[in-house]
């Protein structure tokens, strides 16, 4: 194949073509949050293509009949394409490579949702990483000596985009609607630009700061990045190479940085246990974890769904995100831990969407109590503290006393016997 054949080919085979299915779109496990972020993010892509004579092959249907016609319609002689870890997406894509091989396509993987791919930070024995620090101190002796810097695409893809006439007719960017989603009213604008300005305002204003102000809910101390991050909008290696400049810039932005850094070699570390450990997206990575016996409550689920618990920090958290399609790392925390120990729901039993309009059911009260609020850890509790001046903005019917601490035993004082109510 000619070297403008390959060049066709990969403009085709990755930066110019979505493919997605019906089922996908309207799973019981993807937010209306990922969906409508998701397709203001192609919409984005495929603006920024055509401004460059290129398009956008919005495809739907099986994905390997879909891209297979799509590279016979351009000519294409090699598939592009990069590693996901989810396992569906794992079958996917053995599907389309071997589909792709069958008719004489070659297909090539490339790393792009993380830093390092999930072999390429190992153990000695060649075995993967379970415990963090290990990994992180493994991690950056590998960066030390193997950076992987950003690519500027605009400048290294000029010229080599398919043009829009060979991609031919192709579908418009579907509303959320389409699929039975609603956008949340408050969802952050998905794009490249919208994700590159979410990054300057970090780095310029809190991260030299960051390293204290995560731990508070009620502060904007976070970079507010990860829908960018897990829709593709902005890269792992862009905000390394970012903060690694913030690092020899600003000495006082250090510790913030490095923090930073660590937060972003937690997605690393996860991906590459999901790479090798498939089974923890369906199970507990703890295989004894298997023999906790867990409820099934239709009720408290929705109760904590849609932040009715009548517990102010976990409805706080769960309106948070069901209002602007995110929620603070220390909240996922609470909300997560609320689910399986205080109320004893597991997660992967129960796949039901998390959102904020109606589904047609009657409003749930509030949840049964089942425990006390001490079986949430103590630490836990004085993040919920840190974060009672957040209360108003996110569900002003929710109230809590200014002169609340908390005790060793990990009962917040004046903590009501009852749950507290809901407007």
């Amino acid at each position: 194949m000619s070297r403008s054949g390959v060049r066709r080919a990969r403009a085709t085979a990755s930066s110019a073509r979505s493919c997605w299915t019906q089922r996908c779109c309207a799973a019981a496990n993807v937010s209306d949050a990922i969906v409508a972020f998701f397709f203001e993010a192609l919409a984005e892509l495929r603006a920024a293509l055509r401004a460059r004579g290129s398009d956008l092959a919005l495809l739907e249907g099986d994905a390997a009949q879909q891209l297979l016609s799509l590279a016979e319609r351009v000519d294409a002689g090699v598939l592009y394409y990069n590693v996901d870890y989810e396992p569906a997406a794992v079958e996917r894509d053995r599907r389309v490579a071997a589909a792709a091989r069958a008719v004489g396509m070659s297909a090539q993987t490339c790393t792009d949702h993380v830093y390092y791919g999930e072999d390429e930070v190992l153990k000695a024995d060649g075995t993967p990483y379970t415990v963090f620090t290990p990994y992180m101190r493994r991690w950056l002796e590998r960066r030390a000596n193997d950076p992987r810097p950003p690519i500027e695409s605009s400048a290294a893809a000029q010229h080599k985009f398919a043009a829009r006439e060979a991609i031919g007719e192709t579908r418009e960017v579907p509303a959320p609607a389409a699929y039975g989603r609603l956008r949340p009213p408050n969802l952050p604008r998905a794009g490249e630009k919208q994700a590159r300005d979410v990054l300057d305002t970090f780095l310029r204003e809190r991260i030299a700061d960051y390293a204290k102000m995560r731990d508070f809910p009620a502060a904007a101390g976070t970079s507010h990045l990860s829908p960018h991050l897990r829709a593709g909008t902005i890269g792992i290696r862009t905000c390394i190479a970012r903060a690694e400049e913030m690092q020899r810039g600003q000495a006082a932005g250090r510790s913030g940085s490095e923090t930073w850094v660590g937060e972003l070699i937690w997605r690393d570390f996860y991906q590459q246990i999901l790479a090798h450990f498939p089974r923890v997206a369906r199970e507990p990575f703890d295989q004894r974890a298997q023999r906790i016996a867990y409820r099934d409550s239709k009720h408290d689920w929705e109760a904590w769904a849609r932040g009715l618990t009548g517990y102010p920090i976990v409805d706080a958290a769960m309106r948070q995100i069901n209002t602007y399609g995110w929620m603070h790392n220390r909240l996922r925390m609470i909300v997560a831990s609320f689910l399986a120990t205080s109320s004893n729901i597991s997660s992967t039993a129960t796949r039901r969407p998390t959102t904020a309009a109606g589904n047609g059911r009657r409003r749930p009260g509030p949840m049964r109590r089942r425990t006390s609020a001490s079986s949430i850890r103590c630490c836990k509790v004085k993040n919920s503290i840190r974060a009672a001046p957040s209360f108003a903005a996110w569900c002003p019917s929710l109230r809590i006393s200014k002169g609340t601490r908390c005790t060793r035993r990990g009962r917040s004082r004046r903590s009501p016997r009852k749950p507290a109510g809901f407007a």
